[in-house]
């Protein structure tokens, strides 16, 4: 069984970390989105979103490259500093793909495992199950999802 890293705990690492001055986060869906919605909060910034598929959820890969599916707008001006979140990192082929939607913006990576800018447990080497990741049966492990 993976071990569970709690949103107690990731709220906690995330509030350690000192963020770089930003303009706006944009949290990469579905994994990032509860780090990256954290981390708005915690910094008072605006939060856009994106969403690629390139893994299904056993995290396997499905498409030789990440495709975009939908991003909102991101909310600063172009050239603007964008903090880019996502939860974990393996191959860094997703935060690669969306970096380059971001072109125009100066942009920062942060993840909560694996390789970026930024890792806020650079100590897992190990699979995890975070707090809003879903069970077997599809349900989500915070409450109310």
């Amino acid at each position: 069984m993976k071990p569970r890293v709690t949103l107690e705990e990731v709220e906690h690492r995330l509030r350690t970390i000192t963020m770089p001055p930003v303009d706006a986060v944009v949290a990469i869906e579905r994994g990032g989105r509860v780090p990256g919605e954290l981390i708005a909060s915690i910094i008072d910034r605006p939060l856009g979103l994106l969403r690629l598929a390139y893994r299904d959820d056993s995290n396997v890969v499905q498409l030789a490259e990440p495709v975009v599916l939908h991003q909102t707008a991101v909310p600063c001006p172009a050239g603007g500093r964008v903090l880019l979140v996502d939860d974990v990192s393996a191959s860094g082929a997703t935060l690669r793909r969306s970096i380059l939607e971001l072109a125009g913006f100066t942009v920062t990576t942060l993840v909560l495992k694996g390789t970026a800018d930024i890792v806020a447990f650079p100590e897992l080497d190990t699979c995890v199950t975070w707090p809003w990741t879903p069970n077997q049966s599809g349900v989500g492990l915070l409450p109310g999802s």
